[in-house]
C-alpha cells in the first residue's frame, strides 16, 4: 500500500518494492488475478457522487498519477478488465528524438521507470517553484522542495490559465521513451444474480450477507492472449540498402554489375604497375 496526496491510499499488485512479483502463465480468466473488494459507502463523504474503486492498469515499474488513465468499477457488479500488452521501439539519435535514461531529461522526480508525464509534471513543478517560490503539493518534488500553502494556490492558478497546458511549455521537453510497454484496457460489467448462493445457506445472516455483496466489488483482470504485439523502428534506408539500390539502378542503366567493378580495380591496378615499373602484370 502506499498514499497518493490526490487519490489517497493506493493498494498495488505486483509493485516495484515487492519482494515478489507474480507472473502470468495462463491466459484467460482463469490464469487471471481475481478479488473482491468491500466499497463501504457509509463512508463516504455527503456530496461524492459516485461510489467506486479506480482500476490503474500499468507495467511494475511505471508509477501511476492522479491524470493516468482509469477504470471505474461500480458494486453490485462483476468487473471484468481484460488487458493487451503493445510495446514500441524507438530508434532516436539521428532517426528521431526519444528518452533512454532519465538522467537524459532537467527534472524527474517520480520513482520507476521513465515517462513522458512524470517529465511534464515535474518540470511543471519546475516553473511552479520558479514563479510562486513554492512546489504543488499535489505531485512529487525533492526532498528539499518547499509546499505551497493556500495563500499561494492563486499563483499557481494564474500560472495554469495563463500558461495552459505543460505539454505546450517551452521550458517542457519531454520526449517520447525509447523503449516502452503500454498496457491498454477493455471493460465489461455483469451484474449479481438474484440469488448469491454464498448468501443462502441456512446458517447465514441472508440480510447481512447480501448487504455485503452488494456494497462490495468483485474484480477480474486477465490476459485473453499471452502474445503481444512489437512495434519497431527500422531505418528507411541503411548501408546495405543503400548499396543494394545502387547497384541494381546502376546495372539497370548502364548494365553495371560487381564483376564490372572488380574489372575497373584490376584495370587501375595495371595502370599503376605499367606507369610506374613499365611491365605489364
Amino acid at each position: 500500500m502506499w498514499n497518493d496526496k490526490v487519490l489517497g491510499n493506493c493498494f498495488t499488485f505486483n509493485h516495484m518494492n515487492s519482494l515478489f512479483q507474480y507472473k502470468a502463465r495462463a491466459s484467460g480468466y482463469a490464469g487471471g488475478l481475481e478479488m473482491q473488494m468491500n466499497v463501504k459507502q457509509s463512508e463516504y463523504l455527503p456530496w461524492t457522487e459516485t461510489a467506486a474503486v479506480m482500476v490503474f492498469t500499468s507495467t511494475s515499474k511505471e508509477v501511476v498519477t492522479s491524470e493516468s488513465v482509469r477504470i471505474n468499477t461500480a458494486p453490485h457488479f462483476e468487473s471484468r478488465i481484460a488487458i493487451n500488452r503493445k510495446d514500441y521501439h524507438r530508434l532516436g539519435g539521428r532517426y528521431g528524438k526519444c528518452v533512454k535514461a532519465i538522467k537524459e531529461v532537467k527534472s524527474y522526480y517520480y520513482d520507476g521507470d521513465y515517462t513522458t508525464d512524470g517529465c511534464l509534471r515535474s518540470c511543471y513543478q519546475d516553473v511552479v517553484e520558479e514563479t510562486c517560490q513554492c512546489m504543488d503539493p499535489r505531485y512529487p518534488m525533492p526532498s528539499d522542495g518547499i509546499s505551497c500553502n493556500i495563500s499561494q494556490k492563486t499563483c499557481i492558478d494564474n500560472l495554469v490559465d495563463t500558461k495552459g497546458d505543460p505539454s505546450k511549455w517551452p521550458q517542457c521537453s519531454c520526449p517520447l521513451p525509447c523503449s516502452q510497454t503500454v498496457y491498454t484496457s477493455k471493460l465489461s460489467r455483469l451484474p449479481y444474480v438474484n440469488k448469491i448462493i454464498d448468501c443462502e445457506q441456512s446458517f447465514i445472516n441472508k440480510a447481512a450477507c447480501y448487504e455485503k455483496y452488494f456494497d462490495s466489488v468483485v474484480l477480474r483482470i486477465a490476459l485473453p492472449k499471452l502474445d503481444y504485439m512489437i512495434y519497431s523502428e527500422t531505418p528507411a534506408m541503411d548501408l546495405t540498402k543503400f548499396m543494394s539500390y545502387l547497384g541494381g539502378i546502376l546495372s539497370i542503366l548502364i548494365g553495371v554489375s560487381i564483376v564490372s567493378f572488380v574489372e575497373l580495380f584490376f584495370l587501375f591496378v595495371q595502370l599503376v604497375v605499367i606507369l610506374l615499373f613499365n611491365k605489364r602484370l
